[in-house]
């Protein structure tokens, strides 16, 4: 991700995982930020009481508020 800040720009890399059980219950974890340069470093240091807030938060992806669309069925598949 790419962040510009007046005539100032940086790139910021956020990374985490998401698991999600049989009762598609998600819960985040590892998450955590990356910056480049003086600027890359303070954003993080903003994001980071953020993403600690979500880390290991579990919710229900069934609560969702998504319209007409059900979720019914997650295959356990990873990206490569």
């Amino acid at each position: 991700m790419r962040a510009r800040k007046l005539f100032l720009n940086t790139q910021l890399r956020l990374s985490g995982s998401l698991e999600i059980d049989d009762q598609f219950t998600a819960r985040l974890f590892g998450l955590d930020c990356a910056g480049e340069g003086t600027l890359g470093t303070l954003a993080c240091g903003f994001l980071a009481p953020k993403l600690q807030q979500l880390n290991q938060r579990e919710f229900s992806l069934l609560t969702l508020p998504i319209g007409e669309v059900k979720l019914r069925d997650c295959s356990n598949r990873r990206r490569r």
